[in-house]
């Protein structure tokens, strides 16, 4: 049996997800899921007013025959629980010491979505399953039903939309995050000639194009006098932080283990600058966890470039031998720049460069478009494309939803 969940009530993940079901060689042993508690409470990205996502609800109960599993007293949450909740509540406020206590009310709403996606994991269980597919993953809507299928051996798809795909969607069958395993399976696609040298060779070229003119090459645009051995660029901090390790295959270190792995390697006589990542200016608490980076760099003499500096990482990659990473995709940027880059994470970048030939990875040219031909492929192999009549639907209503959207204020749920 086929299990298709909507935990996300955006208009182009319920699409995704009724496009999925609607590919089911056998639409009587396959079943839509929602959650009840989902019309009053909110996750990542689904800040929707009740009387709105009633609408959408009572859509798909009366159209599409959705299977609603109602909300039970009786579950609870416990330790193992709280990942999904820290990291949807990390994702939502950008605040990487985002706890219950800062954001009491925001905690309470995802800790009912957790318990959502138990009770739904207690319905798959009255079933024979084979498949399910959902949402995103990490969610605190989501990743309780991960956990649980994975205990019981039931393959997991993940389906996930960006403005990027246009309109498509990504459908995967392992976590989306799972950066290093995504991009093991792409090797496997280039190395078997599943598709000709020219569509390859387009592919990295335009892939090589749209990663080197991203936003944050237009936005930060100060340049880097200064020359240096070893450049260590930061992620964000809240990214990460909380995954199951067992699950998506990332074990992160953070930024302050880093860049001390980092001087630790390459010794204390060299030149290093360490940037931190733009983003991290929309932290909370990132004066707090950034002071023993700033008081390390302080000790060991490193220049460090904070997020609001300005400055050009794209100058900065020039202006060093050896770009140093954990997960952050800058690393990306500096291979394409035909620069020299460790990798310190099990990101996308090891995973190529793990079975890279070594007269390719000695050459910067040739190791610049063996990882925009691999990278390429992705839109290819992993994104589905809406037929007509779902694209229809989506183009009109995503303009529907965004026109609400503009009236949300926002930062009322930060709390």
């Amino acid at each position: 049996m086929r299990i298709v969940i909507i935990s996300d009530l955006r208009v182009h993940l319920i699409l995704s997800a009724l496009f999925i079901f609607g590919k089911s060689k056998n639409l009587k042993s396959s079943k839509l899921l929602i959650s009840e508690r989902i019309i009053d409470n909110n996750d990542f990205g689904d800040f929707f007013p009740v009387w709105y996502k009633t609408i959408k609800f009572l859509i798909l109960k009366l159209i599409f025959n959705i299977n609603v599993i109602p909300k039970n007293n009786l579950t609870n949450i416990e330790e193992e629980d709280k990942l999904g909740i820290i990291s949807s509540l990390c994702s939502i406020t950008n605040d990487s010491l985002a706890d219950r206590s800062i954001y009491p009310n925001l905690y309470e709403s995802l800790s009912n979505l957790t318990k959502g996606a138990k009770e739904i994991s207690q319905f798959i269980d009255l079933y024979q399953i084979n498949e399910i597919y959902l949402f995103n993953g990490r969610t605190s809507s989501s990743e309780a039903i991960v956990r649980h299928c994975y205990s019981k051996n039931i393959q997991v798809n993940y389906y996930e939309y960006g403005s990027i795909f246009g309109y498509n969607f990504l459908l995967m069958p392992f976590p989306i995050h799972n950066a290093y395993k995504l991009t093991s399976v792409l090797i496997e696609f280039y190395k078997n000639n599943i598709f000709s040298n020219p569509f390859i060779f387009n592919a990295g070229k335009k892939f090589a194009s749209n990663k080197l003119n991203n936003s944050y090459t237009n936005n930060y645009i100060l340049q880097v006098e200064k020359e240096y051995d070893i450049a260590i660029f930061l992620c964000s901090d809240h990214e990460y932080t909380n995954v199951n390790p067992d699950i998506i295959g990332i074990n992160p270190i953070g930024n302050f283990e880093l860049c001390k792995k980092v001087v630790e390697k390459y010794g204390a006589n060299k030149k290093y600058a360490v940037r931190a990542h733009p983003n991290q200016k929309n932290d909370p608490s990132y004066e707090q966890v950034i002071l023993p980076i700033l008081e390390f760099c302080k000790e060991k003499k490193i220049d460090f470039y904070g997020p609001a500096s300005n400055i050009s990482s794209y100058s900065l990659i020039k202006k060093c031998k050896i770009v140093a990473i954990e997960l952050s995709s800058i690393g990306i940027d500096a291979t394409l720049l035909g620069f020299e880059v460790d990798v310190f994470g099990n990101n996308n970048l090891k995973a190529i460069f793990d079975t890279m030939p070594e007269y390719i990875k000695s050459n910067a040219q040739l190791r610049r478009e063996y990882v925009s031909e691999i990278l390429g492929l992705s839109n290819f192999i992993y994104q589905i494309e809406f037929s007509l009549k779902y694209k229809l639907a989506s183009k009109i209503l995503y303009y529907l939803e965004y026109q609400i959207e503009k009236k949300i204020n926002h930062k009322q749920y930060l709390n």
